[in-house]
């Protein structure tokens, strides 16, 4: 098992990082206001095999493996991609398991945004309908909101979201709604492949956890290199240098282990549900912690506009909400 990015593999970085880069840099979050990907933005994301990147490629999407995946979300997580790209991709796989090939088709040519549900209390599904309250992100503009959890797996209309106002999110690149369900009908439902699905989403959120880990490791170490006190770089101050170091160690943990608990997957392997569950936890903890430590080297700077340290920040702590591991899945 190669833990290191092949060729190829290097090329969807490449490819990722160019357009998120040129086409969603961090600088289009101002003003507290969410990101809404114009259908412009999300048909070229599209294009680029984003939402179907592990789908046959018989049935119109690419045919990588959830390695590739998870590099391609590792990128998108350093320039705070938005959650929806998250719920699409892993509801393009709800599609395919419900044979629903005409939505999927819509799905991989960009025409259909998926918001995320993340529960508040238990999901209630009773006769295949969906209780309970939620908090959707993303919802804005979506067509679908994607419930999952370890034994559900459902796709409902975004016409749900019909008269809720939209919340204010600590995310100032996500919208955030809150809804409760008292017995909604589903569009698409399959729970035997919820906890599958999960282990995937949860190795997807790490993957942005990672990007935005290792993003904040980066805004540090330029900062301390070129920020001075008592004429010389702070970088060189012990109580700066450690905290960046710490900050490359747990990113390459984390990195490691996404990296592992996706083969691992992908290979059916006995324990991979386990190593997701790894994953999440490692990667979650990197990018708050990284955060947390990035505010602290900025000092009074790190929770101005004028650097972006604090939109990690909120980042992180949003990543923390979703999927998060099952109680007992590390045992």
């Amino acid at each position: 098992m190669d833990l290191l990015p092949s060729s190829e593999q290097e090329q969807i970085i490449t490819m990722a990082m160019d357009f998120m880069a040129t086409e969603m840099p961090l600088e289009r979050i101002k003003n507290g206001q969410a990101d809404a990907p114009s259908s412009e933005r999300w048909e070229a994301m599209a294009e680029l095999g984003w939402f179907g990147i592990t789908v046959h490629q018989d049935l119109g999407g690419v045919g990588y493996g959830l390695a590739e995946e998870a590099l391609l979300f590792r990128a998108a997580g350093r320039f705070l991609a938005p959650v929806s790209t998250l719920a699409t991709s892993l509801a393009a796989r709800l599609m395919v398991t419900c044979g629903a090939e005409e939505l999927l088709s819509r799905c991989l040519k960009g025409e259909v945004k998926i918001a995320l549900a993340v529960p508040e209390t238990k999901i209630d599904n009773e006769r295949g309908r969906l209780s309970g309250r939620f908090r959707i992100i993303d919802g804005r503009g979506a067509d679908f909101i994607l419930f999952l959890s370890q034994d559900q797996a459902a796709l409902c209309d975004g016409s749900l979201l019909g008269g809720c106002d939209e919340k204010s999110c600590l995310d100032p690149s996500a919208s955030l709604h809150i809804i409760e369900l008292n017995g909604a009908h589903p569009d698409l439902v399959d729970r035997q492949v919820a906890s599958d699905l999960y282990a995937i989403g949860m190795i997807l959120v790490a993957a942005l956890a990672v990007g935005t880990a290792e993003a904040i490791c980066e805004m540090a170490v330029t900062h301390a290199k070129d920020r001075e006190q008592f004429g010389r770089p702070i970088g060189v101050f012990q109580a700066i240098k450690h905290p960046c170091a710490d900050m490359a160690m747990r990113n390459e943990a984390a990195f490691s282990q996404m990296c592992y608990a996706a083969l691992a997957l992908d290979s059916c392997h006995n324990d991979a549900v386990r190593q997701a569950a790894a994953a999440r936890y490692l990667a979650g903890h990197a990018g708050l912690t990284n955060a947390r430590a990035n505010i602290q080297i900025h000092g009074a700077l790190g929770m101005t506009d004028e650097f972006n340290a604090h939109l990690h920040l909120k980042r992180a702590h949003l990543l923390d909400v979703l999927l998060p591991v099952p109680k007992g899945a590390l045992l």
